[in-house]
């Protein structure tokens, strides 16, 4: 039998249930504000476990204050009820719209991920886990905010506490990981990046991967762990986005929500090019005006001068010029030769190079500890001391995991204030690439798609495989560090800042990773510790 009264709220309708709970529209009995009181099923209260785990849901949400998560206004308990009061949403959730209206246009995607990116990433940095993401979950109110549902079987990852046994799945099938489905212990926020991911492929598609009406669970989990994702079709930005988020091994998906979002708005937004969608193919065309070419206008007429006696002076000056104007295009041609000469006359062993095209670049990762002008650059021994770094703009550099062992191949890194700063951060004579040389390279290189493989080195990293070096760039792995002070990915991805920035708070870099062959184009913090390669003045 329904209750009628839960606290101070009164149940006015029931709006859903599931198998833990019910959610009821409700209002409060003196104010008259209403509210969605979400009610424990009562054969599940006497449960210890699970009262347990839905009182740390209402302490989880009530800690969460997020404009893209819903908010928690209230708690009721008593022997007979577990309940959350939650601010009551007007609106449909993600799987209602699509039920309604069909797949959504690439807009309407970007629109409500860059959303939902900025609210997983902020409950990540809180440690907090969701791990039932799904189409259910993702509320759109009429004003077009988007909300984040249902944070009750999530989990605080950074305390080590375990509220479910060994064995005990938790997550709708279709939308699990393959490290849920495996049962494994040790669940992290890469597990939501890829629930995303799926939830991507059915608002791109109108359709979940798997179909949960004909196929048991056991095939579905079988096809989550050991298959690729169906076939889908659409923009192939958005397409390659949901195959990065749904890698079966973790370590190659998005790093976070935080990068995945950036990428995201870089490849709607960028001014550079422009997206043409032709159903399941996108071709990205430069925007960028070419000089117009137009015929030469004929020569003016003028009526024609009697000759002159040229004197010996005229004919020397012609002589000179053409003299001039045939040294000049010499040292044109041979200016490439000429600057690698310099080099080798300035006798700059520390810094080898190679010529790629009209560049010429270092072929390590850049390894001082001062500044161009002798002053020293801050070392970050701790999370504390690189987080304030970050915090006050200030430069700042830092071995990977603090081990000084790691430099000899890697490296250093440093955040973009160092990059940045006045004095100099490359040494004498280089400088670090903007934004606009490192397109010139990848450019050269075959674009993007292709670039990567020929600037990895065919050693130092993790697991290669697709990486030639023909180009003699020798790309390492140097992993990066997060503002918060964490490292990820030495071994599998190398990222290499530009001294080009976007806005106040982030700047370009490019990044290789070990299981593919491009040369990604992204922004990112400016707090983030990135290699730097240099290039000749």
């Amino acid at each position: 039998m329904n209750p009628s009264q839960i606290g101070k709220y009164k149940l006015l309708r029931l709006i859903g249930e599931g198998g833990m709970a019910s959610v009821y529209e409700a209002e409060h009995e003196t104010l008259g504000s209403k509210a969605a009181i979400k009610v424990l099923n009562p054969l599940l209260s006497s449960n210890k476990q699970i009262r347990e785990r839905f009182k740390n849901e209402a302490r989880l949400m009530a800690s969460l204050e997020h404009p893209n998560i819903t908010r928690v206004l209230d708690y009721e308990e008593s022997d007979s009820h577990l309940a959350i009061a939650m601010e009551l949403l007007p609106g449909e959730d993600l799987s209602a719209r699509i039920r309604r209206q069909g797949k959504l246009s690439e807009a309407e995607i970007v629109r409500i991920f860059e959303q939902v990116l900025q609210g997983f990433e902020y409950a990540h940095s809180k440690g907090v886990v969701h791990r039932d993401i799904k189409p259910s979950n993702i509320f759109l109110l009429p004003n077009g905010q988007v909300k984040i549902l249902d944070f009750g079987i999530a989990k605080l990852f950074d305390n080590g506490g375990e509220m479910t046994q060994t064995g005990t799945q938790l997550g709708t099938p279709v939308y699990m990981s393959p490290e849920q489905v495996n049962a494994e212990k040790n669940i992290d926020h890469r597990s939501d990046i890829y629930s995303l991911g799926v939830t991507l492929f059915y608002a791109l598609s109108g359709k979940a991967p798997y179909d949960s009406t004909t196929s048991s669970q056991f095939a579905i989990f079988k096809k989550i762990v050991e298959e690729p994702l169906p076939a889908l079709e659409g923009p192939s930005w958005l397409v390659a986005m949901v195959h990065k988020a749904c890698q079966k091994d973790r370590n190659h998906r998005y790093a976070s929500c935080s990068a995945w979002a950036l990428a995201l708005r870089q490849r709607h937004t960028d001014a550079e090019t422009t997206v043409i969608t032709d159903t399941d193919k996108t071709v990205i065309e430069p925007t960028s005006k070419q000089p117009e070419i137009r015929e030469p206008e004929p020569a003016p007429k003028v009526a024609p001068v009697p000759p002159k006696k040229r004197g010996a002076g005229l004919y020397i000056g012609i002589g000179l010029g053409v003299l001039l104007l045939v040294g000049l295009a010499f040292w044109l041609g041979s200016r490439k030769t000429n600057v690698v000469d310099a080099k080798k006359e300035e006798g700059k062993e520390a810094n080898p190079e190679v010529t790629i095209g009209q560049q010429v670049w270092m072929t390590k990762n850049l390894n001082v500890a001062t500044f161009r002008n002798g002053d020293p650059i801050p070392q970050a021994k701790t999370d504390e001391e690189w987080v304030k770094a970050g915090e006050n703009q200030q430069p700042a550099w830092c071995y990977y995991d603090n081990d000084p062992k790691n430099e000899e191949i890697y490296g250093k890194l440093y955040n973009w204030y160092a990059v940045n700063d006045p004095r100099g951060l490359a040494p004498e004579g280089y400088h670090v690439p903007t934004d606009e040389e490192w397109t010139q390279l990848s450019d050269y290189l075959g674009g993007e798609d292709v670039a990567g493989k020929k600037m990895k080195s065919t050693s130092g990293w993790i697991e290669n495989g697709n990486g030639s070096n023909e180009s003699g760039f020798n790309g390492l792995p140097g992993g990066f560090r997060y503002d918060n002070g964490a490292f990820n990915l030495q071994g599998l991805s190398g990222c290499w800042w530009s001294a080009s920035e976007d806005d106040s708070d982030y700047a370009y870099y490019r990044s290789l990773s070990h299981n593919d062959g491009y040369l990604i184009r992204f922004v990112n913090f400016k707090e983030e510790g990135f290699s730097v390669r240099c290039l000749r003045d």
